[in-house]
């Protein structure tokens, strides 16, 4: 999660690299054209019924969850998304709209895929060419939507990891504490940041017409440079030494593990760690300090904390209505790691 496979020469300690979380998880994204449509992600994670989603029903996740054994996409996931998820969702949207139920689904020639039924009605799929070069130039996913996805997740990450270290929790222990749960919620709130104009403008390859259409404009409203991560990263002990060069490589390399064709520049990558978003902000900081009932940032993050585990444990909320709890706790993570 955190660059620790670049840079673990420079820490002196390197066994704390060992003593973390490794499990890891794989991602599916799926949308339309313009965005419109945001299918929730597929999740695949390794067990099947994992000890942190005990009690919530699949019905109240916000994605598609499926195990397999080294968390990997395989033919029988595919093909039940395809059907359960796809067809489903898919034919809902055209239905409400009163348009035709006409559908194509443009995936890559991964062995997952090709067991998948050719049609469902007039919903069909389309292969893109076998080529690895060609794949990677059309395939609109990795135009920089799975980048900005994973941009997203490491601004809660890192996040995260600051206001642990500032309660007197040290990486190990907080980056151990992670679960599936927060996991599945960290990046289903990456998913919802993704703004449809973003995704319009990686069609652009694959449908040009679009860009022309619509008039699309970059999806990056705001910029961090590779300096403001390198000084958040600072402020963890363990990451004290980084170069700005180090960051550099980290980015690259994760584009690297997630296929991305190119390495987004300065201008397109958005909202990292301390970042500020351009929505309009209450104006708390102006409280008095000698105010004896001032609520600190730290009192907001406990009080989420405490309202989520309550609701958890009642298993009475909605999926969306628990992700709204999450998205809260970042939006006070972020405003904490401001002030």
């Amino acid at each position: 999660m955190l660059p620790d496979r670049i840079i673990a020469e420079k820490i002196e300690e390197q066994q704390w690299l060992e003593k973390i979380n490794n499990e890891h998880v794989t991602v599916m994204a799926c949308s339309n054209s313009d965005g419109s449509l945001k299918l929730p992600l597929a999740v695949i994670g390794r067990s099947e019924k994992p000890r942190s989603l005990k009690n919530i029903q699949s019905s109240n996740l916000p994605v598609f969850y499926a195990s397999q054994q080294k968390a990997r996409l395989n033919r029988k996931i595919f093909n039940e998304w395809f059907e359960k998820e796809f067809v489903n969702r898919v034919a809902g949207f055209l239905t409400e709209r009163n348009l035709p139920m006409t559908a194509i689904l443009i995936v890559d020639n991964a062995s997952s895929h090709l067991a998948i039924k050719a049609s469902f009605g007039d919903i069909k799929t389309h292969f893109l060419p076998v080529s690895a070069a060609a794949t990677s130039l059309l395939q609109p996913m990795e135009q920089g939507i799975f980048q900005t996805l994973k941009i997203h997740f490491k601004h809660t990450l890192v996040t995260s990891v600051l206001n642990a270290r500032e309660d007197g929790i040290d990486v190990i222990r907080y980056l151990r504490s992670v679960n599936l749960r927060e996991v599945i919620h960290w990046v289903n709130d990456a998913w919802e940041e993704i703004r449809p104009s973003g995704i319009s403008r990686c069609w652009e390859k694959l449908l040009p017409v679009i860009r022309e259409n619509q008039n699309v404009r970059n999806a990056s409203s705001q910029t961090i440079t590779s300096s403001e991560i390198l000084c958040a990263l600072h402020r963890i002990d363990e990451f004290k030494n980084l170069t700005e060069n180090q960051v550099d490589e980290w980015i690259a390399y994760e584009n690297t593990e997630a296929t991305s064709s190119t390495i987004m520049t300065d201008d397109e990558i958005i909202q990292m760690v301390l970042c500020q978003r351009n929505e309009d902000e209450t104006n708390d900081e102006e409280i008095n300090c000698e105010d004896e009932n001032e609520v600190t940032g730290t009192d907001a993050i406990n009080a989420i904390n405490r309202v989520i585990h309550y609701f958890k444990k009642s298993n009475c909320m909605t999926g969306l209505e628990m992700c709204n709890l999450y998205r809260l706790k970042g939006r006070a993570l972020t405003i904490k790691m401001k002030s």
